[in-house]
């Protein structure tokens, strides 16, 4: 009997999938190696990194001019990255305060770039989100 996990982080997969992971692992798509031998310029791994990009915008229902960014490190870590890595000079971030995580985000993002909450939910004890005429996009004050 296969056991579950309900712990945040990772889950439990189906059987068939990890089947099918286990083999490529040895030998993906018949190229007589695991793909995470092969280089990231290669042309097997572009197409699962393409693949997973088109997969990760489809499902956030993510506009054309958006990128889904898959980046390492912990959750909290990508609190910072994002800050760092996309926001420079007079940029600025708007960010959603949506509960204990947003309010980390925004707080960690605050030391190393410029940002604001474009809603904040905590007056109302965090119990929805905001509607779009809600949201201070362009207008940080």
């Amino acid at each position: 009997m296969r056991k579950f996990n309900f712990s945040a982080g990772p889950c439990t997969l189906p059987l068939e999938v990890l089947e099918e992971a286990q083999a490529e692992f040895i030998d993906y798509a018949s190229s007589g190696m695991s793909l995470i031998e092969m280089s990231h310029r290669g042309e097997h791994y572009d197409a699962v990194h393409m693949e997973a990009l088109g997969l990760a915008s489809s499902v956030f229902g993510a506009p054309d001019d958006f990128t889904p960014l898959f980046i390492g490190g912990g959750a909290t870590l990508q609190f910072a990255m994002v800050a760092m890595n996309l926001l420079e000079g007079e940029n600025q971030g708007a960010y959603v305060n949506s509960g204990a995580w947003a309010a980390t985000a925004l707080e960690d993002a605050g030391h190393h770039a410029k940002v604001y909450a474009a809603w904040d939910g905590s007056e109302e004890g965090f119990t929805r989100m905001p509607s779009d005429p809600e949201l201070r996009i362009s207008d940080n004050t």
